[in-house]
């Protein structure tokens, strides 16, 4: 139910069957996650990210989870939090390798943090990984960008 009234956009709804989940198994991680994402978008990012973080606690290797908490943080919180949260994301994805293309995305968006951090030599190393991760998947027009703002 909370799954279609998110699919609705029926956000606050579908927040208050997830907290129903959550409450029966507190190590209900879709729960948590699922929730972050309605709360995130109603724009309550906050709380998006303690709901991603306790989706996280449940279930370690929760790869979106991580990633949405690394994105929260790039975008509202802090860079090195964002840093943190991509590195954490980049090792449960290289261990398990059937989300390659989450792994390029991570390592695009960790190359894009570190560049903001002027961290440009491990930067250039994490889009080049995403760009050799993308040629061996034949997705490399994809992400030609990311290596562009640090050459020029």
């Amino acid at each position: 139910l909370a799954l279609a009234l998110h699919a609705e956009g029926e956000y606050s709804a579908a927040i208050e069957h997830w907290q129903i989940l959550m409450t029966r198994d507190p190590n209900d991680a879709e729960a948590f996650y699922n929730a972050g994402v309605s709360l995130q978008f109603l724009g309550q990012v906050t709380d998006a990210a303690e709901a991603y973080a306790q989706a996280v606690n449940a279930r370690p290797i929760y790869p979106e989870a991580l990633i949405n908490l690394a994105a929260i943080h790039h975008r509202f919180g802090s860079l090195s939090d964002a840093l943190y949260w991509y590195r954490q994301a980049k090792e449960v994805l290289e261990k398990d390798r059937s989300q390659e293309q989450l792994l390029i995305m991570v390592l695009n968006n960790l190359g894009v943090a570190l560049s903001q951090l002027g961290e440009v030599s491990a930067a250039i190393s994490s889009h080049e990984a995403a760009l050799d991760l993308a040629k061996k998947l034949d997705l490399q027009d994809d992400i030609d960008y990311g290596l562009g703002h640090l050459h020029k």
